[in-house]
């Protein structure tokens, strides 16, 4: 399940904030990121979980923290803080590349946005350490990352809010480091397992900021990055004594030396070495992996279980599907009551050793098939026994419509594809079916020439029963896209259209560049099915968003930018002390210049005020019917800085 809300994350912050699968597409953005600036001024520390979500913790100074989380799309990230009891900042990334991306970061409370370059200057790394870790009543949570230099980042909360962050290197299992803001907090890790560990922080000097922290928390794993850099396996995991186990490393790091501990007196530096264990018991394994001055510590997430010395009887025997009598690899063979398990090899052949004397069922499973016999039992297993299976392969039906969405009408000969499984083709009716085996998992997706589909694919996961209605509505294909929108400033502004606006777009197969008119608007054509992102820039004027990304388009798209100027007008407009000197309200201030007239209007207090670019030119005019003004305008050029004493007298 993907943590999709801030509530979400505060959850995750407080009642969660390694060697696991999950998906290595957006493992390219984790790291540590930063401006250009010497030293930087804005961080961000960058971490994707197996969940789908990815999570941007954000400092300037390291004392104040902002966390985000949402799921990354399209190299687009955005999300409001977790200050509660509203977010006070909102975070878009735009990431332009693997190591290069835009930030916007917006206050949400002056509503100034700041927009920034920003590269990954560390990778990270993912090990056993990586992910967020927390307590046993979810009141603490812990955020640890280490990066290809070989130094690590902690950051612990309590609440999501506030933050203490630690950067230091791993000795071992063993991370201890000096908080970051003004080095009075001590943070000791100890990781005691593959997914446990202890932390313990205290008072290492006079805090300058707040108090000291002091406590002690049992910590385990509750939220991974993904598959791990890091890492290693080991076959078999159980058996009897003397016990052979093949260890293999499998780590996406290209290592040149290795030192294993066997957890029995054993060790070996080979890169996958074999081991015999000669006495029973329980065996933690571990192995320190080193290349180029890095060196990473990982424990197996389980233990080598070696049995009592003895002979142990065998179960084997074949699994073949029916009718054809070919062999069916993957079954897995499970024997319960401490029998073990194992899986058929390509010849459909198991081979399973039980303790002497084990009674109990065995049973074949592979999702999709059905066995006979089922789970046959067995009683005082003391000598080598055969039993073969037979599998049935179980099939599901799967079936729609097709039909045009302008017409309404059925559209035949359209192609249905299911992804690695095949392809069918609707009737006149336009009616398709086919059947899927139990328990199928993939995309169905519709073709035809000259012709889009919606939806684009319909994800079917875990078929178990029929699925009708699998449908989808076709369009005539355009063969050119047309993008467009308009460029304004803000309504307090004006609201005007921004003229001479460069819009910049580059994509997969075409790129260039436009300009705004007289009245803010843009347009550019694409070939259909473009992917890319379009850029707003004018000197003087900041656009939010920075860039706009598109994917795979097959229709027209408006997308709109605002403009925030650089520069301010501002002035104070009473009435001559002839006539009481008041303050003059809803006096219409028109702002005149060559990218067009707009206007602004005096509050109670006689105020105005307009954002105007960085080097304007231009005119000031104060009209109210019934009034003159001295001076009856101001003029402007090549404005460098803002005005604040723009005032006018009427009578």
């Amino acid at each position: 399940m993907k943590i999709e809300t801030r509530v979400g994350l505060v959850i995750l912050l407080l009642a969660a904030f390694v060697c696991l699968p999950a998906a290595n597409a957006l493992a390219q953005y984790q790291g540590i990121w930063k401006d250009g600036a010497d030293p930087a001024k804005h961080n961000f520390y960058i971490q994707h979980y197996s969940t789908g979500s990815t999570l941007a913790v954000y400092t300037a100074d390291a004392v104040r923290f902002y966390a985000f989380l949402s799921d990354l799309s399209d190299g687009q990230f955005q999300a409001v803080s977790m200050d509660v009891p509203d977010g006070s900042k909102t975070l878009s990334i735009t990431f332009i590349s693997h190591n290069h991306a835009v930030a916007a970061i917006t206050n949400n409370i002056s509503h100034t946005t700041t927009i920034t370059d920003i590269e990954k200057k560390h990778p990270a790394v993912r090990t056993m350490h990586s992910g967020i870790w927390k307590d046993a009543t979810s009141a603490f949570s812990l955020y640890v990352q280490d990066y290809a230099a070989g130094s690590s980042v902690v950051v612990y909360t309590f609440d999501g809010v506030t933050f203490q962050a630690f950067a230091g290197d791993l000795s071992m299992f063993l991370f201890s480091a000096a908080n970051l803001a003004d080095q009075s907090e001590r943070l000791d890790l100890v990781f005691t397992g593959f997914d446990k560990g202890i932390v313990t922080v205290g008072p290492a000097a006079a805090p300058t900021y707040a108090p000291a922290a002091n406590f002690t928390y049992d910590v385990v794993k509750a939220f991974s990055p993904g598959t791990l850099d890091v890492g290693f396996q080991f076959t078999p995991t159980t058996g009897a004594a003397p016990f052979e186990v093949a260890f293999v490393d499998i780590s996406t790091i290209g290592f040149d030396s290795w030192s294993w501990d066997f957890g029995d007196g054993g060790a070996s530096a080979e890169q996958n070495p074999k081991h015999t264990y000669s006495l029973p018991g329980e065996y933690e394994v571990t192995v320190t992996m080193s290349a180029s001055g890095l060196s990473y510590a990982c424990m197996a997430s389980e233990t080598v279980k070696v049995r009592e010395m003895g002979w142990n009887p065998t179960i084997g025997g074949v699994v073949t599907l029916s009718p054809s009598g070919a062999p069916l690899a993957g079954v897995a063979i499970t024997a319960d009551n401490g029998g073990g398990s194992t899986v058929t090899d390509g010849s459909g052949e198991y081979s399973l050793t039980v303790p002497h004397g084990w009674s109990g069922l065995l049973t074949p499973s592979l999702v999709g098939y059905t066995f006979s016999p089922g789970s046959p039992s067995f009683s005082d297993v003391t000598t080598n026994r055969t039993l073969n299976f037979t599998a049935s392969l179980q099939y599901v039906p799967v079936s729609g419509t097709v039909t045009d969405g302008e017409t309404g009408l059925a559209l035949q000969w359209v192609e249905v594809t299911l992804q690695g499984y095949g392809s069918t083709w609707t009737d006149a009716r336009g009616a398709w079916s086919t059947q899927v085996p139990y328990g199928w998992a993939g995309a169905v997706s519709a073709s035809l020439a000259a012709y889009i589909f919606l939806p684009a694919e319909i994800i079917l996961d875990g078929v178990t029963s029929p699925a009708t209605a699998v449908d989808f509505t076709g369009a005539p294909l355009q063969t050119s896209i047309t993008l467009s929108g308009t460029v304004t400033a803000r309504p307090e502004d004006g609201g005007r259209g921004i003229a001479g606006v460069t819009i910049s777009y580059a994509g997969d197969s075409a790129g260039g560049s436009t300009t705004t008119d007289e009245g803010g608007a843009y347009t550019f054509t694409v070939p259909s099915g473009w992917s890319g992102y379009a850029l707003a820039a004018k000197t003087g004027w900041t656009f939010q968003p920075p860039s706009i990304g598109y994917s795979n388009m097959t229709a027209d798209s408006v997308k709109d930018y605002t403009g925030f100027a650089d520069l301010v007008i501002a002035g104070n407009i009473v009435a001559d002390q002839s006539l009481g000197g008041a303050y003059l309200a809803e006096v219409d201030v028109v702002f005149t210049s060559d990218e067009g007239p707009w206007s602004v209007e005096t509050d109670g207090s006689g105020d105005y005020s307009s954002t105007v670019p960085y080097g304007w030119s231009g005119t000031v005019t104060p009209t109210l019917t019934g009034w003159s003004f001295d001076p009856g305008f101001r003029t402007f050029s090549g404005l460098t800085e803002s005005v604040s004493d723009a005032d006018f007298v009427g009578y």
